[in-house]
């Protein structure tokens, strides 16, 4: 899962995940999508700021998640308490 992903850097980690096999989600506030993106990469909508609508799009779980617009500490906050959703044993 990319957060931020049709920003300039989350495109380019959403394309490069994609290119190395990864099944990729890419969120964005509108949910959008890049031309450059493989058809499986899977777009969804969420705010940054609004901790609910993240949490649905992070959903049961994701193997990695990479937040490109994760700017201080409550964005830090917000993600650890998704922790338990992210990676696996």
């Amino acid at each position: 899962m990319v957060i931020g992903a049709t920003g300039q850097i989350g495109r380019v980690a959403v394309r490069a995940l994609a290119r190395d096999g990864w099944e990729v989600t890419a969120v964005s506030r509108g949910g959008g999508r890049d031309e450059s993106w493989p058809a499986r990469v899977r777009s969804a909508r969420a705010d940054r700021a609004d901790d609910s609508a993240l949490a649905a799009a992070v959903g049961d779980g994701c193997e990695v998640l990479v937040d490109v617009v994760a700017y201080g500490p409550a964005h830090a906050r917000q993600l650890v308490s998704l922790a338990d959703r992210v990676g696996s044993a």
